[in-house]
């Protein structure tokens, strides 16, 4: 086998007659790949001339390659320990022996480092799915030898100082945009920390505001500060977290500022609901996902004798899905369990009724009889069924809420619909429980927002009649118009819109309200009726949940490090805003991701809600 050839050719051409033509340069040279290295180190004295159009990381490699330092222009010895740690960072990502490890594109070896480097710095396994971090190594690959590793003091400031003048510029055009659309002020608390996270949202995009501590000041001098911070005009709404501080902000801005409305998030609402459901056992239904779960045990117990069988009858994508089922005891995931084993039930069935299930000697059992027993039964089945079909619209409603839409013109309906559907099973505790959700998830302003949703109102979905659609007009009336007689010429304008006038519901304006949201179809016909448009912009401009704010895995991160200290410094603030700022660039611009109709029949599956969100 003949030798490797030298990685430095691939700067140079071999004219096969003692001499090489530098690619960079495109001059001519006598020598070989060690000439070809002092070419590119740039180095003079070394006989041969410095090539003018070598990159600096090719540069660098060379130096590297030489064993030079490129500070001193000295030879330094290079040892398999060195780490060559300057001011200016790891100087060199490779030197004589991790080139080595590169031509042999030792895979095995650099996932070990990686996955050391993950371990000692505590950082969850999943970074390695997320957009920044598969973003850095492609680039990084596509680099190659020779990157310079930053210093911790340049990235804390330079880098920093960098992305916080955009974030000024970005945070300066969102504001902009409060006049027209307003905004929703998000409080989301931990648990872990007295501390309150503020972001403010509207459709131009998503601000971290501030940090704010109800255990050192009180809730209405934060609020205050906070509303005055933003202009009160251009507050519409409140979301906060739990119900503990729903009260005492709800009782403090009803007061206080009576335009703004204040509700819980509708998304964590939602989960505290499955929790009850599950946790306290309501109406038996905990006997349902029971047998669920000892049906997923079951089949994913990988010591199982039986699991070969297993993957012969499911198929090996079934098994993994239900293995990636079993990674949480969240009630929502008990729910997801249900629906996978009732989606598998013909498969199920036809495993325990096959030959080589029944004469297979099972390790254990007592554990497989019981296992045949439920799948061959009809009462887990029957029961499993009944139960993911009153749950059907309420995860619906989950699915709506848990992402960054602007989903206010659309959560009152799909209560609606879960509501009937509760309504009409015969567990009466799930019912008393789901309607206890409602005060703190929706507000009368809802039932307003869904009646100006023009394809819910058109299509007779939600009427005026309703008396939580008036109530919410009422609202809108006394809390969010000026003087007397903007208030009439509100609810005339109102009435123009309800009988449909031939001048705003026009053909184009009908086929529009099937195809964009209706904060965009106001912005184009809603002109005749200007009062009326600038409410519905307004509240059809809001989101229901706190799923489009401050990532919470970025808050565990930082309160992990601070460890017992109760402090939180400026710099933590920075870089929750650049993290926002980060994932609001990632995802697009939230304006235009909000331009499309949402159909509640068309909504996201559940495991993707779950996957996505950070609950």
């Amino acid at each position: 086998m003949g030798k490797k050839r030298e990685l430095f050719w691939e700067y140079a051409e071999d004219s096969k007659k003692g001499k090489f033509k530098c690619k960079f340069c495109e001059k001519e040279y006598s020598g070989g790949v060690a000439r070809i290295k002092s070419h590119l180190s740039k180095l003079e004295g070394r006989d041969i001339a410095p090539c003018p159009h070598v990159p600096d990381e090719v540069k660098d490699a060379a130096l590297s390659a030489i064993g030079v330092n490129e500070n001193s222009n000295k030879r330094s010895k290079i040892t398999p320990s060195s780490s060559h740690v300057g001011e200016g960072g790891v100087d060199s990502l490779y030197d004589a022996h991790d080139s080595r490890m590169c031509h042999k594109k030792d895979k095995e070896a650099l996932d070990k480092v990686l996955a050391k480097a993950l371990f000692m710095n505590n950082i969850p396994f999943n970074v390695i799915e997320d957009q920044f971090f598969t973003e850095f190594w492609r680039t990084l690959s596509n680099y190659g030898v020779g990157y310079s590793v930053q210093s911790y003091s340049t990235l804390h400031t330079k880098f920093v100082q960098d992305v916080k003048v955009e974030i000024d510029e970005y945070n300066s055009e969102v504001k902009e945009s409060w006049t027209q659309t307003g905004c929703t002020l998000m409080f989301d608390s931990w648990i872990e920390r007295p501390f309150i996270n503020v972001s403010v949202y509207s459709p131009k995009g998503v601000i971290f505001l501030k940090k704010a501590d109800f255990h050192r000041d009180s809730c209405s001098s934060v609020i205050a500060s906070v509303i005055d911070e933003i202009g009160a005009k251009n507050v519409v709404q409140i979301i906060v977290d739990t119900q503990d501080y729903y009260h005492s902000v709800n009782e403090i801005v009803t007061e206080t500022y009576p335009h703004i409305y204040v509700t819980c998030c509708a998304a964590q609402e939602i989960l505290d609901f499955f929790h009850e459901v599950y946790f306290k056992d309501v109406d038996g239904i905990w006997r349902v996902f029971r047998d669920a779960l000892s049906i997923v045990n079951y089949i994913t117990n990988d010591g199982s004798a039986v699991r070969p069988l297993m993957k012969e009858m499911l198929g090996v994508k079934e098994l993994k899905r239900y293995s990636g089922l079993n990674v949480s005891v969240d009630s929502a995931y008990h729910i997801l369990k249900l629906q996978s084993i009732l989606d598998d039930e013909h498969k199920l069935r036809q495993m325990v009724a096959s030959p080589e299930w029944i004469n297979f000697k099972h390790y254990e059992p007592e554990k497989a009889q019981k296992f045949t027993n439920t799948i061959e039964g009809n009462t887990f089945w029957s029961d499993g069924k009944e139960l993911i079909d009153v749950l059907k619209p309420i995860i619906k409603v989950f699915c709506l809420v848990v992402g960054e839409e602007l989903t206010a013109g659309y959560l009152y309906e799909a209560m609606q619909r879960a509501r009937e559907t509760v309504k009409q099973a015969r567990y009466t505790k799930l019912c008393e429980l789901f309607d206890l959700r409602d005060g703190s998830l929706l507000h009368c302003v809802h039932a307003a927002a869904a009646y100006l949703n023009p394809l819910l109102m058109s299509s007779k979905k939600i009427s005026h009649d309703d008396s939580k659609v008036r109530a919410g007009l009422n609202f809108v009336k006394k809390n969010m118009l000026s003087s007397t007689d903007e208030e009439k010429a509100f609810m005339n304008q109102i009435m123009t819109y309800n009988n449909q006038n031939a001048e705003i519901f026009t053909d184009p304006a009908r086929h529009q309200m099937t195809m964009i949201h209706p904060r965009l179809w106001w912005l184009k016909n809603g002109g005749l009726i200007s009062i009326v448009q600038k409410i519905a912009i307004r509240i059809l401009s809001q989101p229901c949940s706190l799923s489009c704010g401050i990532n919470r895995r970025a808050i565990k991160a930082i309160l992990f490090r601070k460890r017992n200290e109760l402090t939180w410094d400026t710099w933590e603030e920075d870089l929750l805003r650049i993290q926002l700022k980060l994932k609001m660039d990632a995802c697009g611009k939230l304006e235009e991701r909000n331009e499309k109709l949402i159909n509640l029949d068309e909504l996201k599956e559940f495991l993707e809600c779950i996957n996505d969100s950070e609950w």
